[in-house]
Protein backbone atom coordinates (compact mmCIF):
# COMPACT_ATOMS: atom_id res chain seq x y z
CA UNK A 1 0.00 0.00 0.00
CA UNK A 2 1.54 3.32 -0.78
CA UNK A 3 0.16 6.14 0.86
CA UNK A 4 -0.80 9.15 -1.06
CA UNK A 5 -1.87 13.40 -0.34
CA UNK A 6 -5.53 13.11 1.73
CA UNK A 7 -4.92 9.95 3.29
CA UNK A 8 -5.29 9.50 6.93
CA UNK A 9 -2.94 7.61 9.66
CA UNK A 10 -4.36 6.71 12.86
CA UNK A 11 -7.34 8.33 12.38
CA UNK A 12 -5.51 11.73 13.61
CA UNK A 13 -2.89 12.82 10.96
CA UNK A 14 -3.97 13.66 6.96
CA UNK A 15 -0.98 13.26 4.62
CA UNK A 16 -0.22 16.12 2.59
CA UNK A 17 3.17 15.18 0.81
CA UNK A 18 6.20 13.53 1.13
CA UNK A 19 8.96 15.16 2.54
CA UNK A 20 11.65 12.43 1.72
CA UNK A 21 13.02 8.86 1.71
CA UNK A 22 15.79 7.55 3.30
CA UNK A 23 14.92 3.74 2.26
CA UNK A 24 14.10 1.68 5.05
CA UNK A 25 11.88 5.10 6.02
CA UNK A 26 10.10 7.74 4.67
CA UNK A 27 9.24 11.39 6.07
CA UNK A 28 5.81 12.66 5.48
CA UNK A 29 4.99 15.97 5.62
CA UNK A 30 1.43 15.75 7.52
CA UNK A 31 -1.29 18.19 9.73
CA UNK A 32 -2.61 17.46 12.89
CA UNK A 33 -6.77 17.51 12.54
CA UNK A 34 -7.51 18.53 15.65
CA UNK A 35 -4.77 20.68 16.44
CA UNK A 36 -4.28 21.79 12.66
CA UNK A 37 -0.38 21.71 13.81
CA UNK A 38 1.83 20.67 10.33
CA UNK A 39 3.88 18.10 11.31
CA UNK A 40 7.11 15.53 10.11
CA UNK A 41 5.89 12.33 10.43
CA UNK A 42 8.47 10.05 9.99
CA UNK A 43 7.41 6.17 9.61
CA UNK A 44 9.18 2.99 9.48
CA UNK A 45 7.86 -0.09 7.60
CA UNK A 46 8.64 -3.48 8.62
CA UNK A 47 8.11 -4.92 4.97
CA UNK A 48 10.98 -2.44 3.88
CA UNK A 49 13.23 -3.57 6.73
CA UNK A 50 16.69 -5.07 5.92
CA UNK A 51 18.03 -6.21 9.37
CA UNK A 52 15.94 -5.26 12.85
CA UNK A 53 18.47 -2.65 14.00
CA UNK A 54 16.52 -0.22 12.39
CA UNK A 55 13.54 -0.72 14.68
CA UNK A 56 16.19 -0.54 17.60
CA UNK A 57 17.74 2.88 16.19
CA UNK A 58 13.33 4.24 15.75
CA UNK A 59 12.79 3.48 18.98
CA UNK A 60 15.81 4.95 20.47
CA UNK A 61 15.28 8.06 18.22
CA UNK A 62 11.46 8.46 20.03
CA UNK A 63 13.12 8.36 23.30
CA UNK A 64 15.96 10.64 22.62
CA UNK A 65 13.70 13.59 21.06
CA UNK A 66 11.32 13.27 23.86
CA UNK A 67 14.24 14.35 26.58
CA UNK A 68 15.93 17.19 23.67
CA UNK A 69 14.26 20.89 24.04
CA UNK A 70 16.06 23.27 21.80
CA UNK A 71 14.67 25.48 19.49
CA UNK A 72 16.71 24.54 16.30
CA UNK A 73 15.99 20.74 17.21
CA UNK A 74 12.37 20.34 16.09
CA UNK A 75 10.24 19.41 18.54
CA UNK A 76 8.78 15.96 19.67
CA UNK A 77 5.11 15.67 18.93
CA UNK A 78 3.96 12.07 19.07
CA UNK A 79 5.12 8.30 18.86
CA UNK A 80 3.11 5.02 17.68
CA UNK A 81 2.38 2.18 15.86
CA UNK A 82 0.33 1.07 12.92
CA UNK A 83 -1.21 -2.25 11.75
CA UNK A 84 -3.13 -1.81 8.30
CA UNK A 85 -3.38 -4.87 6.52
CA UNK A 86 -0.95 -6.94 7.83
CA UNK A 87 1.53 -4.49 7.19
CA UNK A 88 3.80 -2.61 10.87
CA UNK A 89 4.44 0.93 10.93
CA UNK A 90 6.17 2.68 13.21
CA UNK A 91 6.16 6.44 13.51
CA UNK A 92 7.47 9.67 15.02
CA UNK A 93 5.98 13.07 15.02
CA UNK A 94 8.31 16.04 14.84
CA UNK A 95 7.25 19.87 14.88
CA UNK A 96 8.75 21.27 11.08
CA UNK A 97 11.79 23.33 10.64
CA UNK A 98 11.22 25.59 8.28
CA UNK A 99 13.40 26.37 5.25
CA UNK A 100 15.81 24.28 3.22
CA UNK A 101 18.69 22.16 3.93
CA UNK A 102 21.93 22.35 3.45
CA UNK A 103 22.37 19.83 0.88
CA UNK A 104 19.10 21.38 -1.59
CA UNK A 105 20.96 24.48 -1.49
CA UNK A 106 24.64 23.51 -2.51
CA UNK A 107 22.64 21.66 -5.40
CA UNK A 108 20.53 25.07 -6.38
CA UNK A 109 24.11 26.84 -6.42
CA UNK A 110 24.81 28.57 -3.19
CA UNK A 111 28.05 28.75 -1.60
CA UNK A 112 29.06 29.93 1.59
CA UNK A 113 31.30 32.71 2.01
CA UNK A 114 33.81 32.84 5.22
CA UNK A 115 31.19 34.94 7.35
CA UNK A 116 28.44 32.42 6.49
CA UNK A 117 30.50 29.70 6.87
CA UNK A 118 31.28 31.08 10.67
CA UNK A 119 27.69 31.94 11.46
CA UNK A 120 26.83 28.24 10.07
CA UNK A 121 29.26 26.85 12.52
CA UNK A 122 28.41 28.91 15.33
CA UNK A 123 24.90 27.54 15.12
CA UNK A 124 25.75 23.83 14.94
CA UNK A 125 27.84 24.35 17.55
CA UNK A 126 25.45 25.70 19.80
CA UNK A 127 23.33 22.62 19.45
CA UNK A 128 26.24 20.33 19.69
CA UNK A 129 26.66 22.19 23.05
CA UNK A 130 23.72 21.74 24.56
CA UNK A 131 23.18 18.28 23.08
CA UNK A 132 27.10 17.69 25.27
CA UNK A 133 25.95 19.26 28.28
CA UNK A 134 22.64 16.54 28.75
CA UNK A 135 22.73 13.42 31.03
CA UNK A 136 23.78 11.31 29.28
CA UNK A 137 25.25 13.46 26.16
CA UNK A 138 23.90 13.24 23.03
CA UNK A 139 25.84 12.05 20.28
CA UNK A 140 23.95 12.30 16.58
CA UNK A 141 26.07 10.45 14.35
CA UNK A 142 24.86 11.16 11.25
CA UNK A 143 25.47 15.15 10.83
CA UNK A 144 25.54 15.90 6.99
CA UNK A 145 24.42 18.48 4.68
CA UNK A 146 20.77 16.70 4.48
CA UNK A 147 20.52 16.77 8.16
CA UNK A 148 21.18 20.68 8.52
CA UNK A 149 18.44 22.95 7.99
CA UNK A 150 18.63 26.62 7.64
CA UNK A 151 15.93 29.16 7.51
CA UNK A 152 15.99 32.15 5.15
CA UNK A 153 17.60 33.96 8.47
CA UNK A 154 20.57 31.98 8.50
CA UNK A 155 19.78 30.20 11.67
CA UNK A 156 20.79 26.40 11.22
CA UNK A 157 18.24 23.08 12.64
CA UNK A 158 19.62 20.03 13.39
CA UNK A 159 17.18 17.04 12.21
CA UNK A 160 17.04 13.23 11.74
CA UNK A 161 18.36 12.06 15.32
CA UNK A 162 18.08 8.08 13.68
CA UNK A 163 21.95 7.86 14.34
CA UNK A 164 21.66 8.79 17.63
CA UNK A 165 23.61 7.40 20.23
CA UNK A 166 23.98 7.68 24.17
CA UNK A 167 27.28 8.01 26.07
CA UNK A 168 25.94 4.85 28.74
CA UNK A 169 25.67 2.99 25.38
CA UNK A 170 29.01 2.80 24.47
CA UNK A 171 30.35 -0.19 25.76
CA UNK A 172 27.61 -2.29 24.59
CA UNK A 173 27.86 -1.19 20.74
CA UNK A 174 31.66 -2.51 19.81
CA UNK A 175 31.36 -4.06 16.79
CA UNK A 176 27.76 -2.88 15.75
CA UNK A 177 26.11 -2.09 12.66
CA UNK A 178 28.54 1.09 11.36
CA UNK A 179 26.34 3.77 11.45
CA UNK A 180 26.89 7.43 9.70
CA UNK A 181 27.45 8.91 6.42
CA UNK A 182 30.49 8.15 4.10
CA UNK A 183 32.49 11.38 3.61
CA UNK A 184 30.67 12.84 6.77
CA UNK A 185 31.20 9.97 9.66
CA UNK A 186 34.35 10.10 12.17
CA UNK A 187 37.04 7.54 11.44
CA UNK A 188 36.59 5.87 14.99
CA UNK A 189 32.64 5.18 13.80
CA UNK A 190 34.29 2.76 11.24
CA UNK A 191 34.43 0.33 14.20
CA UNK A 192 31.69 1.01 15.92
CA UNK A 193 33.08 4.03 18.37
CA UNK A 194 31.65 7.56 19.21
CA UNK A 195 31.85 10.31 21.48
CA UNK A 196 31.14 14.29 21.59
CA UNK A 197 34.33 14.52 19.31
CA UNK A 198 32.82 12.31 16.73
CA UNK A 199 30.08 14.76 15.69
CA UNK A 200 32.51 17.93 15.56
CA UNK A 201 33.91 15.86 12.30
CA UNK A 202 30.80 15.77 10.68
CA UNK A 203 29.75 19.53 11.49
CA UNK A 204 33.38 20.33 10.03
CA UNK A 205 33.11 18.14 6.73
CA UNK A 206 29.80 19.33 6.06
CA UNK A 207 30.73 23.30 6.44
CA UNK A 208 33.83 22.13 3.73
CA UNK A 209 30.90 20.89 1.55
CA UNK A 210 28.72 24.44 2.03
CA UNK A 211 31.90 26.60 1.41
CA UNK A 212 33.08 24.30 -1.74
CA UNK A 213 30.32 22.43 -3.09
CA UNK A 214 32.16 19.34 -3.32
CA UNK A 215 31.87 15.95 -1.27
CA UNK A 216 34.78 15.51 1.12
CA UNK A 217 35.94 12.42 -0.44
CA UNK A 218 36.65 14.55 -3.63
CA UNK A 219 38.72 17.30 -1.75
CA UNK A 220 42.57 17.26 -1.70
CA UNK A 221 43.76 15.38 1.04
CA UNK A 222 47.07 14.15 2.18
CA UNK A 223 48.13 11.29 4.51
CA UNK A 224 44.46 10.46 4.70
CA UNK A 225 43.46 14.05 6.23
CA UNK A 226 41.38 16.70 3.91
CA UNK A 227 43.99 19.52 3.07
CA UNK A 228 41.92 22.26 4.30
CA UNK A 229 44.08 25.24 2.91
CA UNK A 230 44.04 23.46 -0.74
CA UNK A 231 40.34 22.88 -0.56
CA UNK A 232 39.48 26.40 0.15
CA UNK A 233 40.40 29.85 0.22
CA UNK A 234 39.77 31.82 3.61
CA UNK A 235 41.79 32.92 6.47
CA UNK A 236 44.30 31.08 7.70
CA UNK A 237 42.89 31.52 11.05
CA UNK A 238 39.71 29.72 9.70
CA UNK A 239 41.62 27.11 7.87
CA UNK A 240 43.99 26.19 11.18
CA UNK A 241 40.42 25.91 13.38
CA UNK A 242 38.28 24.17 10.54
CA UNK A 243 41.63 21.44 10.33
CA UNK A 244 41.17 20.40 13.83
CA UNK A 245 37.41 20.24 13.18
CA UNK A 246 38.49 17.09 10.75
CA UNK A 247 41.58 15.84 12.43
CA UNK A 248 40.86 11.76 11.27
CA UNK A 249 42.29 11.01 15.46
CA UNK A 250 39.63 12.26 17.54
CA UNK A 251 42.05 13.04 20.57
CA UNK A 252 43.51 15.94 18.28
CA UNK A 253 40.27 17.74 17.58
CA UNK A 254 38.98 19.76 19.41
CA UNK A 255 37.97 18.76 23.65
CA UNK A 256 33.89 19.62 22.58
CA UNK A 257 31.92 22.02 21.47
CA UNK A 258 31.87 24.89 23.84
CA UNK A 259 35.87 24.63 23.21
CA UNK A 260 35.63 24.99 19.53
CA UNK A 261 33.03 27.61 19.54
CA UNK A 262 35.07 29.86 21.67
CA UNK A 263 38.14 28.87 19.18
CA UNK A 264 35.95 29.85 16.53
CA UNK A 265 34.61 33.25 18.13
CA UNK A 266 37.90 34.47 19.89
CA UNK A 267 40.79 32.69 16.91
CA UNK A 268 42.31 31.49 20.27
CA UNK A 269 43.52 28.00 20.13
CA UNK A 270 45.99 25.46 19.40
CA UNK A 271 46.62 24.27 15.71
CA UNK A 272 45.97 20.26 15.17
CA UNK A 273 49.41 18.83 13.98
CA UNK A 274 52.61 19.31 12.28
CA UNK A 275 51.12 19.19 8.81
CA UNK A 276 49.34 22.42 9.68
CA UNK A 277 52.88 23.90 9.67
CA UNK A 278 54.82 25.71 7.52
CA UNK A 279 57.76 24.00 5.73
CA UNK A 280 60.94 24.51 8.00
CA UNK A 281 63.42 26.24 6.16
CA UNK A 282 66.06 24.60 3.23
CA UNK A 283 68.84 24.91 5.82
CA UNK A 284 66.63 24.65 8.93
CA UNK A 285 68.53 22.15 11.22
CA UNK A 286 64.90 22.13 13.37
CA UNK A 287 63.38 18.51 14.61
CA UNK A 288 60.11 18.63 14.87
CA UNK A 289 58.27 15.54 16.60
CA UNK A 290 54.37 15.01 17.33
CA UNK A 291 53.00 12.26 20.27
CA UNK A 292 50.06 12.02 22.36
CA UNK A 293 48.82 15.40 21.24
CA UNK A 294 52.35 17.11 22.30
CA UNK A 295 54.05 19.29 19.53
CA UNK A 296 58.22 19.56 20.14
CA UNK A 297 60.62 21.45 18.80
CA UNK A 298 63.79 20.97 19.00
CA UNK A 299 66.21 23.92 18.13
CA UNK A 300 69.48 22.65 16.86
CA UNK A 301 72.50 23.16 18.68
CA UNK A 302 74.55 26.84 18.41
CA UNK A 303 77.29 26.46 15.79
CA UNK A 304 79.21 29.68 17.83
CA UNK A 305 83.39 29.40 18.19
CA UNK A 306 85.64 30.65 20.65
CA UNK A 307 84.79 34.38 21.90
CA UNK A 308 86.86 37.21 22.23
CA UNK A 309 87.50 37.53 25.27
CA UNK A 310 88.92 33.69 25.56
CA UNK A 311 91.12 34.18 22.46
CA UNK A 312 92.16 37.21 24.19
CA UNK A 313 92.78 35.25 27.63
CA UNK A 314 94.85 32.41 25.75
CA UNK A 315 97.15 35.12 24.16
CA UNK A 316 98.19 36.70 27.30
CA UNK A 317 98.82 33.30 28.72
CA UNK A 318 101.34 32.94 25.75
CA UNK A 319 102.87 35.69 26.07
CA UNK A 320 103.59 35.20 29.11
CA UNK A 321 104.82 32.00 29.06
CA UNK A 322 107.21 33.44 25.91
CA UNK A 323 108.29 36.26 28.55
CA UNK A 324 108.96 33.45 31.31
CA UNK A 325 111.27 31.36 29.09
CA UNK A 326 112.90 34.78 27.14
CA UNK A 327 113.71 35.88 30.43
CA UNK A 328 115.81 32.90 31.05
CA UNK A 329 114.27 31.94 34.61
CA UNK A 330 115.47 29.44 36.74
CA UNK A 331 114.72 25.92 36.73
CA UNK A 332 113.70 25.95 40.09
CA UNK A 333 111.35 28.93 40.12
CA UNK A 334 109.45 27.84 36.40
CA UNK A 335 107.13 25.71 37.99
CA UNK A 336 105.65 28.25 40.47
CA UNK A 337 106.05 30.93 37.97
CA UNK A 338 104.00 28.91 36.25
CA UNK A 339 101.51 28.10 38.50
CA UNK A 340 100.92 31.79 39.28
CA UNK A 341 100.44 32.40 35.42
CA UNK A 342 98.61 29.90 34.22
CA UNK A 343 96.13 29.37 36.99
CA UNK A 344 94.07 32.60 37.05
CA UNK A 345 94.95 32.80 32.84
CA UNK A 346 93.51 29.07 32.91
CA UNK A 347 90.30 30.39 35.34
CA UNK A 348 89.57 33.34 33.10
CA UNK A 349 89.81 30.86 30.04
CA UNK A 350 87.29 28.19 31.70
CA UNK A 351 85.06 31.31 32.42
CA UNK A 352 84.93 32.56 28.88
CA UNK A 353 84.39 28.97 27.52
CA UNK A 354 80.87 28.74 29.04
CA UNK A 355 79.27 30.18 26.24
CA UNK A 356 80.62 28.10 23.47
CA UNK A 357 80.86 24.97 25.75
CA UNK A 358 76.85 25.62 26.74
CA UNK A 359 75.93 26.45 22.59
CA UNK A 360 78.14 23.23 21.53
CA UNK A 361 75.75 20.95 24.62
CA UNK A 362 72.63 22.40 25.19
CA UNK A 363 69.99 22.51 23.06
CA UNK A 364 66.19 24.10 23.11
CA UNK A 365 62.94 22.67 23.00
CA UNK A 366 59.96 24.15 22.57
CA UNK A 367 56.97 21.84 23.59
CA UNK A 368 53.25 22.78 23.03
CA UNK A 369 50.10 20.61 24.18
CA UNK A 370 46.69 21.74 24.16
CA UNK A 371 46.49 24.28 27.14
CA UNK A 372 50.35 25.05 28.13
CA UNK A 373 53.49 25.39 26.63
CA UNK A 374 56.55 24.52 27.91
CA UNK A 375 60.82 25.71 27.32
CA UNK A 376 63.29 23.11 27.84
CA UNK A 377 67.40 23.22 27.88
CA UNK A 378 68.35 19.75 27.25
CA UNK A 379 71.86 17.82 27.31
CA UNK A 380 72.22 14.60 25.54
CA UNK A 381 68.62 14.17 25.46
CA UNK A 382 68.28 14.87 29.17
CA UNK A 383 65.85 17.76 30.18
CA UNK A 384 67.90 19.77 32.72
CA UNK A 385 66.25 23.18 32.73
CA UNK A 386 62.11 23.63 32.11
CA UNK A 387 59.93 26.78 31.87
CA UNK A 388 56.37 27.93 30.11
CA UNK A 389 52.96 29.34 30.69
CA UNK A 390 49.43 28.77 29.63
CA UNK A 391 48.82 29.12 25.82
CA UNK A 392 45.63 31.37 26.75
CA UNK A 393 48.38 33.99 28.07
CA UNK A 394 50.18 34.21 24.85
CA UNK A 395 49.38 37.47 22.91
CA UNK A 396 51.94 37.67 20.06
CA UNK A 397 55.23 36.22 19.15
CA UNK A 398 57.64 39.00 17.45
CA UNK A 399 61.67 38.61 16.57
CA UNK A 400 63.94 40.82 18.17
CA UNK A 401 65.63 42.02 21.29
CA UNK A 402 64.61 40.95 24.83
CA UNK A 403 65.48 44.29 26.41
CA UNK A 404 63.82 46.55 23.89
CA UNK A 405 60.60 44.42 24.04
CA UNK A 406 60.39 45.25 27.93
CA UNK A 407 57.18 47.36 28.48
CA UNK A 408 58.69 48.74 31.76
CA UNK A 409 61.92 48.14 33.70
CA UNK A 410 59.58 45.56 35.72
CA UNK A 411 58.79 43.47 33.13
CA UNK A 412 60.12 39.63 34.21
CA UNK A 413 62.79 38.69 30.74
CA UNK A 414 62.93 34.87 30.75
CA UNK A 415 65.82 34.10 28.53
CA UNK A 416 68.33 31.85 29.01
CA UNK A 417 70.64 34.03 27.15
CA UNK A 418 71.61 37.59 27.08
CA UNK A 419 68.63 40.12 26.76
CA UNK A 420 70.63 42.15 24.33
CA UNK A 421 71.05 39.39 21.94
CA UNK A 422 68.35 38.85 18.95
CA UNK A 423 65.66 36.15 19.54
CA UNK A 424 62.08 34.78 19.11
CA UNK A 425 60.31 36.00 21.90
CA UNK A 426 56.72 34.86 23.27
CA UNK A 427 54.61 37.92 25.03
CA UNK A 428 53.26 36.32 27.51
CA UNK A 429 51.03 38.13 29.94
CA UNK A 430 53.30 37.83 32.99
CA UNK A 431 56.43 37.69 31.69
CA UNK A 432 58.41 37.89 28.37
CA UNK A 433 60.35 34.33 27.10
CA UNK A 434 62.67 34.73 24.42
CA UNK A 435 64.54 31.66 22.87
CA UNK A 436 66.53 30.89 19.69
CA UNK A 437 69.07 33.36 20.01
CA UNK A 438 71.45 31.69 18.44
CA UNK A 439 69.38 31.04 15.70
CA UNK A 440 70.05 32.43 11.95
CA UNK A 441 67.49 35.15 10.90
CA UNK A 442 65.61 32.44 8.73
CA UNK A 443 65.20 29.98 11.16
CA UNK A 444 64.21 32.53 13.87
CA UNK A 445 61.45 33.56 11.74
CA UNK A 446 60.27 29.70 10.63
CA UNK A 447 60.31 29.21 14.65
CA UNK A 448 58.04 32.44 15.28
CA UNK A 449 55.73 31.77 12.28
CA UNK A 450 55.33 28.09 13.84
CA UNK A 451 54.96 29.70 17.43
CA UNK A 452 52.34 31.88 16.19
CA UNK A 453 50.70 28.97 14.80
CA UNK A 454 50.93 26.82 17.58
CA UNK A 455 49.79 29.46 20.28
CA UNK A 456 46.85 30.58 17.65
CA UNK A 457 48.51 33.97 17.98
CA UNK A 458 48.96 36.19 14.55
CA UNK A 459 51.57 37.94 12.70
CA UNK A 460 52.20 41.29 13.43
CA UNK A 461 51.12 43.82 10.51
CA UNK A 462 54.44 44.28 8.00
CA UNK A 463 55.87 48.01 9.12
CA UNK A 464 56.20 50.35 6.17
CA UNK A 465 59.88 50.96 4.93
CA UNK A 466 60.40 54.87 4.79
CA UNK A 467 62.09 55.47 1.52
CA UNK A 468 65.15 57.19 1.77
CA UNK A 469 66.37 60.80 -0.64
CA UNK A 470 67.69 59.20 -3.39
CA UNK A 471 64.06 56.81 -4.08
CA UNK A 472 62.02 59.96 -3.32
CA UNK A 473 64.14 61.74 -5.88
CA UNK A 474 64.65 58.67 -8.37
CA UNK A 475 60.92 58.07 -8.27
CA UNK A 476 60.14 61.73 -8.83
CA UNK A 477 62.13 62.10 -12.32
CA UNK A 478 60.50 59.40 -13.17
CA UNK A 479 57.37 61.14 -13.82
CA UNK A 480 57.48 63.79 -16.16
CA UNK A 481 53.62 65.28 -15.41
CA UNK A 482 54.73 65.52 -11.78
CA UNK A 483 57.94 67.46 -12.96
CA UNK A 484 55.70 69.77 -15.50
CA UNK A 485 53.61 70.50 -12.36
CA UNK A 486 56.34 71.51 -9.90
CA UNK A 487 57.43 73.87 -12.38
CA UNK A 488 53.94 75.26 -13.32
CA UNK A 489 53.93 75.90 -9.81
CA UNK A 490 57.20 77.62 -9.29
CA UNK A 491 56.66 79.87 -12.02
CA UNK A 492 52.85 81.03 -10.79
CA UNK A 493 54.86 82.04 -7.32
CA UNK A 494 57.37 84.15 -9.84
Amino acid sequence: MTRSPGDIIDGRYRVIDRLGDGGMATTWLARDIGSGLDVALKELRFDRLEEWKAVQLFEREALTLKRLSHPQIPAYVDDFRVETEGRTSLFVAQTIARGRSLEELIGGGWRANEEQARQLADGLLEIQSYLEQLVPPVVHRDIKPGNIILAPDGTASLVDFGAVKDALRDSSEMGSTIVGTFGYMAPEQLIGQAGPRTDLYGIGCSLLFAITGRHPGDLPNERMKIDVRRAISMSDDFCAWLSLMIAPAAEDRFEGARVALDALRTNHFRRSSCGDLAPIPVHGRFDVDEKDGEITIRMPSEKRGPTITLLAILAAWLFAMAVMVGLGAADSLMPAMGVVFAFPLLAGAAYAARRPARALLVRETLRVDRKRYHLDQEVAGLRIRSRGGELGDIVDVTIGRPESHARTLADDVRTWDSTSRRSVILHDRKQLQAIGGGLSRVEQEWLADTARRLTGTTAPPEPQRRRSTWESITEFFRDPAKIEKKIDAFLEKL
